[in-house]
């Protein structure tokens, strides 16, 4: 993918997965369970990878956009302690997060809105936090 598009002014940057689920769970049951341990032993060494070995030689103008499994970080802290690259590329990175919460069952009253936005504001200020 980043060969393909290595030089394309219409692409910012490359997503390598989204939205990464822990994988294996039954074999190692604390991916599911504990915060920040899929992201900081499965993600981060490969997300690293990808970038070093196939996006920096690509095209070393492109964006890197990484993200923290869903679950169970919702509220707490990704596992991540650095950019995929390092501390040299951070210009290089934008780690991306889907926040869902209740109101993406759709159709819901009126009324779980300020829930809704009460989850938002903690999942996304925890983020900020991470950053």
């Amino acid at each position: 993918m980043a060969q393909r598009f290595a030089g394309n002014p219409f692409v910012v940057g490359f997503d390598p997965i989204n939205e990464p689920f822990p994988s294996n769970i039954y074999k190692d049951a604390a991916l599911i369970y504990e915060p920040g341990l899929f992201d900081e032993t499965i993600l981060q060494p490969m997300y690293k990878r990808i970038f070093t070995e196939a996006y920096l030689p690509a095209d070393p103008t492109k964006i890197m956009f990484f993200e923290p499994t869903q679950i169970p970080d919702v509220f707490f802290a990704s596992g991540f302690t650095e950019v995929p690259g390092g501390s040299n590329f951070t210009s290089l990175h934008v780690m991306n997060d889907h926040t869902y919460g209740p109101c993406a069952l759709g159709n819901l009253n009126a009324s779980i809105y300020p829930l809704c936005r009460e989850y938002h504001e903690i999942k996304i200020s925890q983020r900020d936090k991470d950053a």
